[in-house]
């Protein structure tokens, strides 16, 4: 029996998937050497430092980072073979586990705003680059307080509002960055509108 089309999806920012990506149309490796920001500390995780990287990459691109003014980011610490059609019980599936990879993914997020009271939705962690907000979920249970007033502050919490509101552009593109895990930080991305893509061979 034929699978069911795979549509194209965005992976918003943890509740909603706000990602990505599939042709490789644009690719680079980079050290933590190159990227390095002065907010890392001995503290700093791992998926905070590989998050920052990206953003910091992902900034030198004007033409993406000019479109819009917040942004979703996902962190991801398995990445699979795409998805597999299970036709016994009619559902797509994880393929198998990439060994050694690990994903962060930007899209532009304008549009996605939260009522007061959905606090356990908030986004966890934020990064202020360039007059750009990045927002990303990892590690806490809720939004600290420094967070909600930077969503407050760019109206992302709307008090005149009962439902969580977003809009889905499948034409938009973002940036996908597969980074090794072997502690090295060396990366490569993909840009792209795409759902289900996989790390470029080389990494």
């Amino acid at each position: 029996m034929t699978p069911p089309h795979l549509t194209n999806f965005h992976i918003r920012i943890g509740l909603i998937s706000v990602f990505i990506l599939s042709l490789c149309m644009m690719m680079s490796c980079s050290s933590l050497k190159q990227h390095s920001s002065p907010q890392f500390s001995e503290e700093v995780t791992s998926e905070e430092r590989m998050v920052v990287i990206a953003i910091e990459d992902f900034m030198k691109n004007r033409r993406l980072a000019k479109q819009d003014s917040i942004f979703g980011v996902r962190y991801r610490d398995s990445v699979y073979h795409g998805m597999i059609w299970n036709d016994t019980i009619r559902q797509w599936e994880k393929g198998p586990l990439y060994q050694g990879v690990k994903c962060v993914s930007i899209i532009g997020e304008n549009d996605t705003r939260f009522p007061p009271d959905w606090e356990k939705a908030f986004p966890h962690h934020y990064y202020l680059k360039g007059g750009k907000l990045f927002l990303w979920y990892g590690g806490k249970e809720k939004a600290t307080q420094e967070v909600i007033d930077i969503l407050y502050q760019w109206k992302i919490i709307d008090p005149s509002i009962n439902w969580m509101e977003f809009t889905q552009d499948d034409a938009k593109k973002g940036v996908c960055y597969f980074f090794k895990s072997d502690g090295s930080y060396k990366y490569k991305k993909i840009i792209t509108n795409k759902a289900g893509i996989e790390p470029p061979k080389g990494l």
